[in-house]
């Protein structure tokens, strides 16, 4: 007898029964949990899951923000000599490429200036003009 009354082999059976409810609990509370990132997952409508306006599943969205004090600008572009090299210069111009792009003010358009001597400089020993020049005005 335990101190309840009951003898050893009925409080075993009755501490199973109940400790196989608190599992059978616990299992459900699992599935309930894991079903919906299942489903999520699997599902062919997981891009529309939506969390405090974060989309993991979808496409980011392009946010377009003004450049601050954006200055404009016109590249003039003049190769002599080879006109293959002219075009593969015109195609590495970095104030070229990005000219419907106005950078941040005059230091933005410094650093695309720098980066394009550096980058045109490159291409030409690339191409085996080892005594050319690049200016830029």
């Amino acid at each position: 007898m335990t101190r309840w009354g009951q003898d050893t082999a009925t409080s075993r059976r009755a501490s199973a029964r109940r400790g196989g409810r608190s599992r059978a609990v616990v299992s459900v509370l699992r599935l309930a949990t894991v079903l919906p990132i299942l489903v999520s997952a699997i599902g062919s409508s997981a891009h529309a899951f939506e969390l405090f306006g974060w989309k993991p599943f979808g496409e980011p969205q392009a946010v377009t923000e003004p450049v601050p004090d954006a200055v404009t600008y016109t590249p003039t572009f003049s190769a002599e000599g080879d006109a293959a090299l002219g075009s593969t210069l015109r195609d590495q111009s970095v104030l070229v490429g990005k000219a419907g792009e106005p950078p941040s003010g005059t230091a933005g358009l410094l650093a695309r200036a720098r980066s394009d001597v550096t980058g045109l400089t490159a291409a030409l020993y690339e191409q085996g003009h080892f005594a050319g020049r690049v200016d830029v005005r």
